[in-house]
């Protein structure tokens, strides 16, 4: 009996899995990564790219989730190199909450990578 509920809901899976799990996933609001920036750092500082210091990390925020904290800085956002606040929008426009984006950051002399779930910008952030 196990094993043929486990085969219905199989059938479903495949019948309505990808539809179901990608508009589960995400919306349609565009993304929001919670973070303030200080600006870009010019090559040579601390990472041969450069990369933009975080000022302040949102409460909540899916920087915060991540473990991201002011003082690190993000080298790189999914594929793109990161070396001016700008490159930050530009890397998650056309994202929506709820999408996964996996970030590079120094925090000291040590490089990390995290995972974040974007969300929907707060209505007062």
């Amino acid at each position: 009996m196990l094993a043929s509920a486990g085969l219905a809901f199989a059938g479903v899976l495949l019948l309505f899995g990808s539809s179901a799990q990608s508009s589960g996933i995400s919306s349609q609001a565009p993304a929001w990564l919670g973070v303030d920036t200080a600006g870009s750092l010019g090559a040579g500082f601390l990472s041969p790219g450069g990369g933009v210091l975080i000022d302040a990390v949102a409460p909540g925020s899916p920087a915060a989730a991540a473990g991201l904290e002011p003082g690190d800085v993000i080298t790189q956002i999914g594929s793109r190199p990161v070396a001016a606040p700008s490159d930050i929008e530009s890397a998650i426009a056309g994202m929506h909450a709820g999408e996964q984006v996996e970030i590079q950051y120094q925090r000291g002399p040590q490089a990390y990578k995290t995972l974040a779930t974007l969300a929907a910008r707060p209505a007062n952030p």
